[in-house]
């Protein structure tokens, strides 16, 4: 057994093209609370005809924001928001200014615990060779909040397979050695060795612990399910193997929940409990979340069919049916997001999409 000292355990919610109600964010986040879990931190990023040079914050308005801010402090969790600098459009230092004033001015920056600063957003093609206009305005933003909260950095090659965007892995390493640049307070993300977080092994967090001169900000791409391959995919088995063996590695972990969020409460309070104990066997943990946050027998019958939510399995026509009879009656925002899933599957099946 690996002695795993305590280390922040948090969510970044980041999947694509998914809109959340304030209502919905704030019984997350407070479930998220009461299990001990750090952080949640909104992070979508605009599609690219959305995006506003030179800054641009993600689109939670100023009231939503106060509003959320209240009930983390309440709950005891701290929250945070995404800006997403264009390096394209720094030419000067007057518009590097233009960004901190930007967030200065920004009647919610007080109101908030993190913010996370991502380059990773489309296009990404050619940005890497823009990384010292990044580090600029890292360094800049890290010096104006220093004092009032953590600032968090998601680079564009975060993840260590660069081999779909065309970039070499010299390039790659250079372009994490200069980040390595920024001051050790400032937390910098990585995904693995893949963007869907497979990989994280000790030889591989060891190397991207020597670019970047300090721990790695875990970003794990789990249970999200935005990615090709994975949209019909409920992804509720806690994946932590790796992240166990390599925790005290870590500087930090966010998980990035499903488009369906309250459900994504089971695989993240899953993970994070069985992280913080010494049993290496998630399945009664993630038994007791089920049955915790579905009832008896919802919980029970998704339990069962843990591993056969997918409609690309071949019991996925029994594996329907028995949730479409355990929801029966039942009208929790849980229930909801399943029966939203299942009819999204079927109409999937059907060539409606």
């Amino acid at each position: 057994m690996i002695a795993v000292n305590r280390v922040p355990v948090g969510v970044i919610d980041a999947a694509k093209r998914t809109k959340r109600s304030r209502q919905e964010r704030q019984a997350f986040m407070e479930r998220l609370a009461a299990d001990g879990l750090d952080f949640y931190l909104i992070g979508s990023r605009p599609e690219p005809n959305d995006r506003r040079a030179p800054l641009d914050l993600y689109g939670v308005g100023e009231e939503e924001v106060a509003h959320l801010a209240r009930a983390a402090r309440s709950a005891g969790i701290r929250l945070g928001i995404s800006a997403f600098p264009d390096e394209r459009a720094v030419e000067s230092e007057r518009q590097l200014s233009d960004i901190v004033d930007t967030l200065m001015k920004t009647p919610f920056m007080g109101d908030i615990d993190m913010l996370l600063l991502r380059f990773d957003g489309s296009p990404m093609s050619g940005r890497h060779l823009l990384v010292d206009t990044q580090v600029e305005i890292t360094r800049a933003v890290a010096a104006a909040f220093r004092s009032q909260l953590r600032v968090a950095v998601c680079p564009t090659l975060y993840a260590d397979d660069v081999s779909k965007v065309g970039i070499s892995v010299s390039d790659r390493d250079d372009y994490r050695r200069t980040w390595s640049q920024v001051d050790g307070d400032v937390s910098i993300f990585w995904s693995g060795s893949t963007l869907m977080s497979e990989g994280i092994d000790h030889h591989s967090v060891a190397g991207i612990t020597r670019q970047y001169r300090r721990k790695p900000a875990l970003w794990y791409n789990f249970p999200v399910n935005d990615g090709q391959g994975y949209q019909a995919q409920l992804r509720l088995i806690p994946k932590i193997d790796d992240v166990r063996q390599n925790m005290n590695q870590l500087e930090l972990i966010g998980f990035n929940p499903m488009k369906q969020l309250r459900l994504s409460e089971i695989p993240i309070i899953s993970a994070a409990r069985a992280l913080r104990s010494d049993s290496e066997d998630w399945s009664a943990v993630t038994r007791q979340v089920c049955t915790e946050t579905l009832g008896a027998r919802l919980g029970e019958t998704v339990w069962s069919s843990i591993g056969r939510l997918d409609p690309a399995d071949e019991e996925w026509a029994a594996t329907r049916s028995e949730l479409t009879s355990a929801l029966a009656g039942d009208d929790s925002p849980y229930a909801a997001e399943l029966r939203q899933w299942l009819h999204e599957v079927q109409r999937g099946d059907k060539g409606g999409e």
